[in-house]
């Protein structure tokens, strides 16, 4: 199901938004474009990990418990 808000409701969302949009683009002014590929990439394999390894824990803890 995809929920598609109004008008109205993505603009009391954006509102409440603002604020950490207004600082994130301060913090990311900061940054070199290079600097941002990197840190980009980082996250990306970083948000990988849990999912590569997460059976493997799940199994050690299980062992763990038994």
């Amino acid at each position: 199901m995809l929920v598609i808000p109004s008008r109205q409701s993505a603009a009391r969302i954006a509102a409440l938004f603002q604020p950490i949009t207004r600082e994130a683009q301060s913090l990311l002014a900061g940054y070199s474009d290079r600097d941002l590929e990197l840190i980009g990439e980082f996250l990306t394999h970083a948000a990988k990990l849990p999912e590569k390894h997460g059976n493997e824990i799940a199994a050690s803890i299980k062992r763990a418990g038994s």
